[in-house]
């Protein structure tokens, strides 16, 4: 309990847990059990329900990485690395938007944005924590988790279909192809000041400079050098977006065969 409020920095070596090992597996099923619990309140709620339920998790992440701030800040641990300027906290404002905005174009483009980058994304930062330095039992470490099941619940819940009352604010996102150009649009427009400014102050943010350590980015940087690695990672992204639209796709296309099979029974 000691070491609840600890940051990295003044962490005793071996306070951590190790990828795949006990602890980690039981924070993942920790972690799919919730979402499993959230797809099934969504799923047997209304339409209206399931826009509060997405308002609210929103909010929540929000929430959560404002109580991160304030912590480190009254302990004295706050720094230019904690700035929301990863990937997955960039996610935070795009959940916001989509769950306010009423804009109809807006709604669309957030969700493919959050279903085809933003999604993954966040499942890689899980499969892959980089909050695993910290004890199993610290803010840090429940910080993590947590924000991570906030967007990705949200991202997944975009997808639901309600029991009644469903309108076009509550109707699961339609994946469109068409949106890929803004999504790329979007990987460059927040890479490359992210990216500047990781330069200035020898950050990095994304994971655009350097790959994590323990994660399969190292193979980028071993098979395209550490000059070549910014560039590879980048158009990993876009095919990265390709490779969801595919998946997305199939399961659509998978969900209505199965459908026209029940009518057709």
């Amino acid at each position: 309990m000691e070491q609840f409020f600890v940051y990295e920095d003044d962490l005793p070596d071996g306070s951590g847990y190790e990828y795949f090992g006990p602890e980690h597996f039981l924070c993942i099923a920790i972690f799919l059990l919730g979402i499993f619990l959230l797809w099934r309140i969504c799923r047997k709620g209304t339409g209206e329900e399931k826009i509060h339920l997405l308002r609210l998790l929103s909010v929540c992440s929000l929430a959560l990485e404002l109580l991160k701030d304030f912590v480190l800040t009254v302990t004295g641990s706050m720094n230019l690395f904690e700035l929301p300027l990863h990937i997955c906290s960039l996610s935070i404002f795009v959940c916001l938007v989509n769950a306010y905005t009423k804009n109809r174009k807006i709604k669309e483009y957030t969700g493919n944005l959050a279903s085809v980058l933003l999604l993954p994304a966040a499942v890689m930062a899980v499969v892959f924590p980089d909050y695993h330095i910290y004890p199993l039992f610290s803010f840090m470490n429940i910080y993590g988790y947590l924000g991570h099941f906030f967007i990705i619940g949200y991202m997944v819940l975009l997808h639901v279909p309600v029991h009644e009352g469903e309108t076009e604010l509550s109707a699961p996102v339609i994946i469109k192809l068409r949106y890929l150009p803004g999504i790329i649009i979007f990987i460059f427009v927040t890479a490359i000041p992210v990216y500047l400014f990781d330069r200035l102050y020898h950050l990095n943010y994304y994971f655009i400079n350097w790959p994590a350590s323990g994660t399969p980015l190292i193979y980028l940087q071993d098979w395209f050098g550490k000059a070549g690695y910014k560039y590879a990672f980048l158009i990993l992204l876009i095919l990265l977006c390709l490779f969801m639209y595919g998946i997305w796709f199939f399961l659509r296309t998978l969900l209505k065969i199965r459908k026209d099979k029940k009518y057709a029974g």
